[in-house]
């Protein structure tokens, strides 16, 4: 009698193969999905790289999808032509890139180192003096070269009126060697001015209707006692006072003839303080 018992173990053997041959290739098709997703992912996704041999990559990737062999061009980065990409610019555009950069630089305006400012001077461009003539010469111009001296004083001032002829003396005595002298006068009048310049024989005399007159008073406070109303300040010296004096109005020596006498006037040394 047969073995039932033995058949039903062999068919139990055939139903467990077949359904090992359903997991395995259950499993075959899910590593093939997998595969199909990881190359998918690979073509879509936008990795580190960039650019055109990212592109290609991609493109083969693709062909490879779509059942297309890549040429061996495409995997060593070479691709058709496309109208979305830049081709990198050859010599020609490199050369003219590099002279229109240099042209730019070059023709950068560079700003000038500015100049020293002039130096100031004690009287304007256009300030003008009279001379023993009566004409009205240039203030700059008639002075250069000259130690200068601005002798101010007043004709009713009996002090410049004994001063004077002392002072009248050492500056002729010394004009071939440069000496000269401006008239700074506190004279009631234009016609004061002119007697006082005239009977002294001084060389230049600034106009009695000229601003000179305050502003020389004023930088150096040198005024008669009668003027104090018309200045602010403290006076420093009165009148006859001589100020020898550089281009630059620099002070150079303070000399009062009026009360310390004409030998004041040694302390000038005209040899040097000249307007250069």
């Amino acid at each position: 009698m047969p073995r039932l018992k033995s058949h039903s173990g062999s068919g139990g053997l055939l139903l467990s193969h077949g359904s090992s041959s359903r997991r395995i290739l259950a499993l075959k098709l899910f590593l093939l999905g997998m595969g199909g997703c990881a190359l998918l992912a690979a073509v879509y996704l936008p990795g580190r790289e960039t650019g055109i041999a990212s592109e290609n990559i991609r493109e083969s990737n693709m062909r490879t999808l779509m059942g297309d062999t890549p040429a061996e061009a495409d995997l060593l980065g070479a691709s058709p032509a496309r109208d979305d990409v830049i081709p990198p610019p050859d010599s020609s555009t490199a050369i003219a890139t590099i002279t229109m950069s240099s042209s730019s630089i070059t023709t950068v305006a560079v700003a000038p180192t500015p100049s020293a400012a002039p130096a100031l001077l004690l009287f304007p461009a256009d300030a003008q003096l009279r001379d023993l003539t009566g004409a009205l010469i240039n203030a700059n111009e008639a002075l250069a070269g000259k130690s200068v001296g601005l002798y101010f004083g007043a004709g009713w001032c009996s002090m410049t009126r004994a001063a004077n002829p002392g002072v009248s003396a050492w500056i002729t005595a010394r004009e071939a060697d440069g000496v000269t002298l401006v008239y700074v006068s506190s004279d009631m009048d234009a016609a004061g001015l002119t007697q006082q310049q005239t009977e002294n024989g001084w060389p230049f005399a600034v106009p009695h209707d000229s601003p000179l007159r305050t502003s020389l008073k004023e930088k150096y406070r040198v005024w008669s006692m009668h003027e104090d109303k018309a200045f602010k300040g403290r006076r420093v010296s009165g009148i006859p006072t001589m100020m020898v004096v550089g281009k630059d109005g620099e002070e150079m020596a303070r000399l009062d003839v009026g009360m310390k006498g004409v030998d004041e006037l040694a302390k000038w040394n005209y040899v040097e303080w000249k307007w250069e």
